[in-house]
């Protein structure tokens, strides 16, 4: 498998504070384009920090977050999603990066596709990035 073949998007920050989502490095498509593309089961909000590792997260509360690199990875409709708590751009609580990609990988597959497609993005990470839950169902 080529890992530049899959679709692949990022919720996060890229340079600045404020997360979004983001097609792959030197590629550029609107929020919604990226939304209408991903399940509802995934996105618009969920992918705001509900796919972390034990997100504190109700709705209408701000997420706690947790330890920098701990991270969380889900099957989910068809689609393989990599989570972490992420303070490397904006440094409030529950900021994470969120790789989003069609398809069920496994944990380290996922995370060679993430380098591979963002890595502007990943090479930031001066942290370790540490599986604490997976969900698989």
């Amino acid at each position: 498998m080529d890992e530049g073949d899959v679709e692949v998007y990022y919720y996060g920050c890229r340079n600045e504070t404020g997360h979004y989502w983001h097609a792959r490095d030197g590629e550029w498509m609107k929020q919604n384009d990226i939304i209408n593309k991903v399940p509802p089961s995934i996105g618009p909000y969920k992918v705001d920090c509900g796919f972390c590792p034990d997100p504190h997260t109700k709705p209408g509360r701000v997420p706690r977050g947790g330890p920098q690199g701990d991270a969380a990875f889900h099957h989910v409709d068809g689609w393989s999603i990599l989570s972490f708590w992420d303070n490397s751009v904006d440094s409030r609580p529950g900021s994470c990066s969120t790789f989003v990609a069609r398809g069920t990988f496994g944990y380290d597959t996922m995370r060679e596709i993430a380098k591979a497609q963002f890595p502007s993005v990943w090479s930031r990470f001066k942290f370790d990035i540490k599986l604490v839950e997976e969900h698989l169902g």
